[in-house]
């Protein structure tokens, strides 16, 4: 059992710790002017990681963003390519398409003239006869 004035010594023991507590706590506040420029180095280092969180909670919605707008097109696609039957040509596909138009070109140009000549001909027979 605790007596009487162990509880005084020990009360007494922990007022003392207090108050060498709050003195020490003083004394670094009076020396905190020689660690100003620490100080200043601190608080740019605390402004710069907050600056730094901003942009990666910036870019974390940027990225949500693309992934919404990119999920979006491929809905887009999809629904066009339902309605109109297909995506649009590979390049591929379109160097193929272009060098068919060339030959058909080729051909109806050469038809054509055959037509004409057969017009032109067709015209001198009915002056003829």
């Amino acid at each position: 059992m605790t007596t009487q004035a162990e509880l005084e010594r020990l009360t007494s023991d922990t007022t003392r710790l207090k108050r060498e507590c709050q003195a020490l706590e003083q004394k670094l506040q009076q020396n905190a002017p020689a660690d100003d420029k620490l100080a200043i180095y601190k608080t740019q280092a605390n402004s710069i990681s907050k600056k730094k969180q901003e942009k990666e909670e910036e870019v974390k919605k940027f990225e949500n963003d693309k992934m919404n707008l990119e999920k979006q097109m491929r809905d887009k696609e999809d629904k066009y390519s339902k309605e109109k039957g297909g995506k649009y040509m590979k390049r591929d596909d379109f160097r193929q398409y272009a060098a068919n138009l060339r030959v058909k070109n080729a051909n109806f140009k050469v038809m054509k003239k055959v037509l004409d000549e057969i017009k032109s001909e067709v015209v001198v027979l009915k002056r003829t006869e």
